[in-house]
C-alpha cells in the first residue's frame, strides 16, 4: 500500500477559514473523523474562530489549532501557520475555502509540505480579484477538488483554473445518522403539536436566501393550522429578518433557534425542508434534509440541481422569488402522499450518490493516487543521481 512507504500513518492537516458551523466545515469534520486511522492521522487548524465544528473534531479525537487571525491583514498569521506545518510536517495539507487556500498553498510551498491539495466548496466569489489570485496560486497546488460539477464548471470557464488540476469529489452525509434519528420534543420549543413544520438549515447571511424564507412564509395562504418555520443557524443576519418577520406579521411563526448539534432529530421533526439560497456550491444541508427523508424545496441554483432532481426528489425554484418558494411548500403540506414520495426518493438518491463512505473514499484513493505520484518522482531523481 502506497501509504507504509511514508510515515505510517500518514500525517493529513485539515485547514480552513473558520470552525463554526457552515457546510464547508460539516464536510471538513466528516471526512477528518471518518479517514482510515491506520493509514492516516488528521489533524485541523482555523485561521480563525475554533467553534462548534472545532469542538466536535476534537470530541472525535481529531487535534484542532486555532491561528488566531484577527484581520484579513493580520500577517501574523503567515508565520504560525509556518510553525504549525514545520513542527508537526504533515505529508498532505488539504485546505478549504479560499482564504484558507491561498495561505495553504503560499505558506505550505515555503514549509516544504510534499502534497497541497484545496477545496473549492462555493461559486460565490466576492470580487475579480480572487479570481485572479486563485488562478495565478493554482499552481502551487497538486489537486483542486470541485464539489459538484457546476463548481467545476465555474472554476476552470470563470475563473480559469487548470481543468486538468481539477478533480470532482461530493460532499457526503452519514444517511443511518439521519435516517434513524428521533425527532425533538416540539413542545420543549414551544412549537405547536399540529401545525406543519418547515426546517430550514444555514448560516444568516445575505446568499442565503432568509429574507426570502421570510416573505415566503407571509405569502402561505392562511389555513386554521398555519406552518411554522424553524431555523437553525446564526450569524449577522438574524436582527434584520427577525424584524422582517415582526413587520409582516409572521414573527410568532418564524422560530429562529440558532446552531443546534442534534440536527437529525431538528430534520425528523419537519415536514418540509426549504433552502432558499442565492448560490450554493454543492449544500451539505440538503443533502441532510434528503437522508432523513424530508421532501425538499430549493432554489435551482449552483450545485443545488445535481442534488435535487426536480419532482423526483423535491421541488427547484428560481431564486429570490418569494412567490414560487411559497407555493412550492404549500403544494407539499397540501399533498402529503407527495411529500412523502420525495422524501423516500430523496434519501435513496443519497445512498447511491453522496453516501459518506463513498465520498471519504474517493478522497482517500486521491491521497493514495498522489502519494503514488511523488514516490514515482522521488525514484526517478534518486536513479538519476
Amino acid at each position: 500500500m502506497v501509504t507504509r512507504a511514508f510515515k505510517d500513518p500518514v500525517g493529513v492537516l485539515y485547514l480552513i477559514t473558520e470552525l463554526e458551523t457552515g457546510g464547508a466545515q460539516t464536510a471538513l469534520a466528516n471526512l477528518a473523523l471518518q479517514l482510515d486511522r491506520r493509514r492516516f492521522q488528521p489533524q485541523a487548524a482555523c485561521l480563525y474562530g475554533a467553534g462548534a465544528t472545532a469542538r466536535r473534531l476534537q470530541a472525535g479525537a481529531v487535534p484542532v489549532t486555532n491561528l488566531d487571525m484577527r484581520h484579513k491583514l493580520d500577517a501574523r498569521v503567515l508565520s504560525r501557520l509556518w510553525r504549525l506545518l514545520c513542527h508537526e510536517r504533515p505529508v498532505i495539507l488539504h485546505a478549504h475555502l479560499f482564504h484558507a487556500n491561498l495561505l495553504a498553498r503560499l505558506v505550505g510551498q515555503f514549509a516544504g509540505v510534499p502534497l497541497i491539495i484545496t477545496t473549492e466548496h462555493t461559486m460565490g466569489m466576492e470580487s475579480r480579484f480572487r479570481y485572479v489570485v486563485n488562478r495565478f496560486t493554482a499552481s502551487l497546488t497538486h489537486q483542486i477538488v470541485v464539489v459538484s460539477p457546476a463548481v467545476r464548471d465555474f472554476m476552470v470557464h470563470q475563473v480559469g483554473l487548470p481543468a486538468s488540476k481539477v478533480v470532482f469529489i461530493p460532499n457526503g452525509v452519514d444517511v443511518a445518522r439521519f435516517a434513524e434519528a428521533h425527532p425533538i420534543d416540539r413542545a420543549a420549543w414551544g412549537l405547536p403539536d399540529t401545525a406543519p413544520l418547515i426546517g430550514a438549515v444555514m448560516r444568516l447571511d445575505p446568499v442565503k436566501g432568509g429574507e426570502n424564507l421570510v416573505r415566503a412564509v407571509a405569502a402561505l395562504p392562511h389555513s386554521r393550522r398555519p406552518a411554522h418555520v424553524v431555523v437553525i443557524g446564526a450569524g449577522p443576519c438574524h436582527t434584520a429578518w427577525a424584524a422582517l418577520a415582526q413587520d409582516l406579521g409572521v414573527a410568532e411563526r418564524v422560530h429562529w433557534v440558532g446552531y443546534q448539534t442534534d440536527v437529525p432529530a431538528w430534520l425528523a421533526a419537519c415536514d418540509v425542508f426549504v433552502q432558499p439560497s442565492d448560490w450554493e456550491g454543492m449544500p451539505v444541508a440538503v443533502l441532510e434534509a434528503m437522508a432523513a427523508g424530508r421532501p425538499v424545496v430549493a432554489t435551482a441554483v449552483g450545485g443545488t440541481p445535481n442534488v435535487v432532481v426536480d419532482g423526483v426528489t423535491g421541488l427547484l425554484v428560481p431564486p429570490r422569488d418569494p412567490a414560487a418558494l411559497a407555493q412550492a411548500v404549500q403544494t407539499l403540506l397540501d399533498n402529503p402522499a407527495q411529500a412523502r414520495a420525495l422524501g423516500a426518493a430523496g434519501r435513496q438518491r443519497v445512498e447511491q450518490h453522496f453516501s459518506l463512505a463513498a465520498v471519504v473514499a474517493q478522497t482517500e484513493a486521491l491521497y493514495d493516487s498522489l502519494l503514488r505520484a511523488r514516490l514515482q518522482i522521488a525514484k526517478s531523481i534518486n536513479k538519476r543521481s
